[in-house]
């Protein structure tokens, strides 16, 4: 027989060997501590603690609005989420220990897929006639263009109607006297001298 101590469920137990039948079998005689007894019933249910502050009161961090900030208030700011914990806290989130950070703000995500184009909306209405915009500057003379081909002659239009005869015209200035002719004498024209034998 062979006698020692061992542990069942954290308790500590005498054990010895001992023949029964021609087959060795564990004796259990003696306990040291007692055996581990079974687990009783649940006991009755607490009170009910008080409602703690639920993500319903977040708002974005206001400097304004700090002289009302309890313990347990949340506040955002620059995407982080703080945590109140001191009444009329002071300073800013992340640089005041009057605020414990909650969450971080989270890294930015890929780029999704491009959507389908939306259904094309109705005609809005028309606005009103904006004002008539100051006169701009005159702008410079555009280069001449090409000469264009001369077009065909057109027809000879319908002769028009022989108009009425023009009123006399005023009597004209009469002109100076003019002076008097001048008469030329008539030369005597000479033949060949004759000769005389």
């Amino acid at each position: 027989m062979s006698d020692q101590y061992i542990f069942v469920n954290g308790v500590q137990i005498f054990k010895r060997t001992c023949t029964n039948g021609g087959e060795n079998k564990w004796c259990y005689d003696q306990l040291l501590g007692g055996w581990t007894g079974a687990t009783g019933l649940p006991g009755p249910t607490g009170p009910t603690g008080s409602t703690g502050v639920g993500f319903e009161g977040v708002e974005a961090f206001n400097p304004d609005n700090t002289p009302d900030y309890m313990v347990g208030q949340i506040v955002t700011l620059d995407g982080n989420t703080y945590l109140v914990n001191t009444n009329s806290p002071t300073g800013v989130p992340g640089r005041s220990p009057d605020y414990t950070l909650l969450a971080e703000k989270g890294a930015t995500g890929i780029q999704g897929e491009r959507g389908e184009t939306g259904a094309t909306g109705i005609q809005g209405e028309s606005g009103e006639t904006g004002a008539t915009g100051i006169q701009g500057e005159r702008g410079e003379t555009g280069v001449t263009g090409i000469q264009g081909e001369r077009g065909e002659t057109g027809a000879t239009g319908i002769q028009g109607v022989q108009g009425e005869t023009g009123a006399t015209g005023i009597q004209g200035v009469q002109g100076e006297t003019g002076a008097p002719p001048v008469f030329k004498e008539k030369e005597e024209k000479q033949g060949p001298p004759v000769s005389k034998e």
